[in-house]
């Protein structure tokens, strides 16, 4: 419960501004700035709070403006139009670490980026199709792509999520010759099967970087990409062998991503996998339910080293939060779950 709060989703709103008015267009918070003006529907402008209920903000105006084209942003910091953009993507950080006037934040995340296995379906179904599939990905040799933006960890809860148990390792390792001898043997290598990637470059990369993996491996693999809003609704239908996913654990709690993504009460939402498992259910359900913390960790050790025998789901890295800024700007830190303030940040 604790943990759910924290969600953005769970944020305070005035029950009488929501009746009174659109908050979309014209919101009310009780955070350090309050809302001014949209401009052009690209920039939306703040301002500071006045009435804040701590020690006023720092920066008397923010300006968040929409830049499309992440080239064009990093042209933007460059040249002193715009100060800070987070995000970073991993093929562009040999570029902003030329740059002279801007400083880099890293931080281990909490995101998890992973491959769903529909299991309602033949041969993905198959465990020993799953371990075939998890041993012919150099998991640790694909971190190398990132340029610093990505942690290996042979678990389906992060490093930095609550649940997390650095002494277990119950996931596969990368070993090409035994994922050979698997697909061999059980004649996976006369099936086809379909990856689904949202059309961005992240995913785009890794689907085509496990695609040439699992070739090697003797599986025959197929990449559908599809615009992120339509991927969101084929996803949630299982219409697909094996997706790439991704979820960002924003209360950085292992239950939060377990129940959403692998309990069978989210058939047909957000547990992609299609995964139902009554001893998985029953742990995630315990992990909800207990209320003594370091029992919770106990329970949610469990439930991961499960997924990683069962594998329903195989992590490929955990993300990391990343900013890029302005050497003028002071003050600013990033959490773990990419979420950042800007209520004690200055400008020198």
């Amino acid at each position: 419960m604790l943990a759910a709060l924290t969600h953005s989703n769970a944020a305070i709103v005035s029950p009488t501004a929501d009746q009174k008015q659109d908050l979309m267009k014209d919101p009310v918070g009780t955070g350090p700035f309050t809302f001014s003006e949209k401009v052009n529907g690209d920039d939306i402008v703040l301002v500071k709070n006045k009435d804040y209920w701590q020690k006023p903000a720092k920066l008397k105006k923010l300006t968040f403006t929409v830049v499309p084209e992440v080239s064009t942003a990093i042209s933007m910091l460059q040249t002193g139009k715009v100060q800070l953009i987070d995000g970073l993507a991993p093929e562009l950080m040999p570029r902003l670490e030329k740059i002279k006037n801007v400083d880099i934040q890293k931080k281990d995340g909490t995101p998890v980026y992973y491959l769903a296995f529909n299991m309602e379906k033949a041969p993905m179904n198959d465990l020993k199709f799953r371990q075939a599939v998890s041993q012919a990905i150099n998991r640790e040799g694909y971190l190398k792509k990132l340029n610093g933006l990505g942690v290996y960890s042979n678990s389906f809860i992060g490093p930095e999520v609550f649940g997390h148990n650095e002494s277990s390792d119950k996931g596969p390792k990368f070993d090409q010759a035994e994922a050979k001898k698997l697909v061999k043997d059980n004649g996976f290598d006369k099936k086809e099967i379909k990856i689904l990637a949202a059309n961005t470059s992240q995913y785009m990369n890794m689907a085509e970087v496990i695609q040439s993996q699992l070739k090697e491996a003797g599986i025959n693999a197929n990449i559908e990409t599809i615009e992120w809003g339509t991927y969101l609704d084929v996803s949630k239908k299982g219409d697909f062998d094996i997706t790439i996913a991704g979820w960002s654990n924003v209360t950085g709690d292992g239950s939060e991503l377990l129940f959403p993504r692998l309990h069978s009460a989210n058939i047909d939402a957000t547990n992609l996998s299609r995964y139902k498992d009554a001893e998985l259910d029953k742990l995630i359900d315990q992990s909800r339910s207990v209320v003594d913390q370091e029992q919770r960790k106990e329970i949610l050790t469990k439930a991961d080293e499960y997924v990683m025998t069962q594998l329903p789901v195989l992590p490929i890295y955990h993300g990391i939060a990343s900013a890029a800024y302005d050497k003028s700007v002071k003050g600013f830190e990033m959490e773990p779950t990419g979420q950042w303030s800007l209520y004690g940040v200055y400008r020198e």
